[in-house]
């Protein structure tokens, strides 16, 4: 069982939060999505993932908050590394870029997510804030098992990625790539002829993850109809 669950889901400067609650003794899981304003912070219902804490807290695991820091994020958006500290762009790999069709790949998934409907001069801003917050998450992870525990972190599946995400970070920050495993929650497409056709692979054809887990497909809205009503709305236009 691991020690630590991070969460990308819980940004750094949350950890005295995060800490508190859990210093409390018998805390309850239930109760910690209201206390760290998982929800009003954007995420889904915290009862989604209330039982992976529950699990973390049966087995004696320590919850911890992985993701980078919002404004770091928005800022490095605007400004490229530029606008953090040069030590903290050195120590978290990001003066190191990624294999170029690694890139590529990156920016591509950042406008395929966005609808297509972000302005191109964004795209390397957002891409380096990916690599921020896969970096975060690497070093509190290295963090959690710097005393040779295990640690499991709880996070979206282009973070899990070892061709760029988190597994590529952790690397490049130092840990052994046989000490990490990858599992990506894939849901199953109808259109789909072979389970292989789900794989996300990386640029050189191979899957980017150690394990895929296929699950049932979920029903849900287009989300480039609500962000196309919501750039419409915002514009003054119908």
């Amino acid at each position: 069982m691991p020690e630590a669950v991070v969460f990308e889901m819980l940004d750094v400067d949350q950890k005295p939060g995060v800490d508190a609650f859990q210093g409390k003794g018998d805390w309850k899981p239930e109760a910690m999505g209201a206390a760290l304003d998982w929800e009003k912070r954007g995420w889904p219902a915290w009862t989604i993932y209330q039982p992976i804490a529950e699990a973390a807290k049966e087995a004696g695991a320590t919850l911890v908050a992985g993701n980078a820091e919002r404004a770091k994020a928005r800022a490095i958006v605007k400004g490229g590394l530029a606008s953090l500290d040069a030590s903290e762009v050195t120590a978290l790999g990001l003066d190191r870029p990624l294999p170029e069709a690694a890139d590529d790949a990156l920016r591509a998934e950042i406008a395929t997510s966005h609808c297509d409907m972000l302005p191109e001069d964004l795209l390397p801003g957002m891409a380096l804030a990916q690599r921020l917050r896969d970096a975060t998450m690497a070093r509190e992870l290295s963090t959690a098992t710097a005393q040779g525990t295990r640690a499991v972190l709880i996070t979206g599946n282009g973070h899990a990625r070892r061709d760029r995400g988190v597994p590529h970070a952790l690397i490049d920050q130092g840990a052994k790539a046989e000490d990490i495993a990858s599992v990506l929650l894939i849901e199953v497409d109808p259109e789909a002829t072979v389970p292989s056709d789900l794989v996300p692979l990386d640029a050189e054809g191979k899957p980017a993850a150690d394990i895929v887990w296929f699950t049932p497909s979920v029903s849900r809205p287009d989300p480039c109809e609500e962000m196309q009503r919501q750039m419409k709305a915002k514009s003054g236009g119908g």
